[in-house]
């Protein structure tokens, strides 16, 4: 699964020896100076991040820079939309995936964007960065009554072999035990639930089917 991360200067050069085309990024950073000097005047705390591909724990390929800064400890990176030569404020809530697939589509509804940025102005900033603030505190939320509801149905599971589909979130699962299949997905605060029988080759015929229909047959855990 590919994941994209902003890293500070600093965190990039930490690690820069392990990232692929980490040589193009002081060019980058030279032509976005001015642009980081401009915003800068109105958030002193701006600086430049590090856009960073990352396909598993050590692979990552350096992609390009923005500018960004931290407001009470949320990241927001400023986005140009090329059309019509304006800018917008992106709230990074990737932390909360789940909660993204939840409910960021009805969150944004909730909270419209203001006016796309032109002419940048403190007044124009601060809108952005309020609403920002508000999807971020939704979904930081959301996640902990997702993370919460998983921890109770992990529970149920407690001492079953899972097969995970999705290794890292853990939202994808099947066990197998005795002839029978149980699988599970959790999108947002829905889990659906599936059962399947698992007859071994050369098994589904009529022989089978009357055994399993009076509850005589044994099948071998697969």
């Amino acid at each position: 699964m590919t994941n994209y991360i902003y890293l500070t200067a600093e965190e990039f050069q930490n690690s820069k020896s392990y990232i692929d085309r980490a040589e193009k990024a002081p060019k980058d950073v030279e032509q976005i100076q001015p642009f980081c000097r401009e915003i800068q005047k109105f958030i002193p705390e701006a600086t430049v991040y590090y856009y960073v591909q990352c396909s598993n724990d050590t692979y990552k390929i350096y992609s390009t820079v923005f500018v960004g800064f931290i407001r009470n400890g949320v990241t927001f990176i400023l986005r140009k939309i090329y059309n019509d030569n304006k800018y917008y404020l992106d709230v990074i809530t990737s932390m909360f995936k789940e909660a993204e697939d939840s409910i960021l589509y009805r969150v944004k509804q909730d909270y419209p964007e203001p006016n796309r940025i032109g002419v940048f102005t403190k007044r124009k900033l601060e809108d952005w960065i309020t609403r920002g603030l508000n999807i971020y505190k939704e979904l930081e939320a959301e996640n902990e009554v997702i993370q919460r509801m998983k921890a109770e149905y992990f529970a149920l599971l407690k001492g079953e072999k899972i097969q995970w589909k999705d290794t890292v979130r853990h939202t994808e699962g099947t066990i197998r035990r005795n002839g029978f299949i149980f699988s599970f997905s959790i999108h947002g605060r829905n889990i659906r639930e599936e059962i399947k029988l698992c007859v071994p080759n050369g098994k589904s015929d009529y022989a089978t089917f009357t055994k399993l229909a009076d509850n005589r047959l044994s099948l071998a855990t697969r």
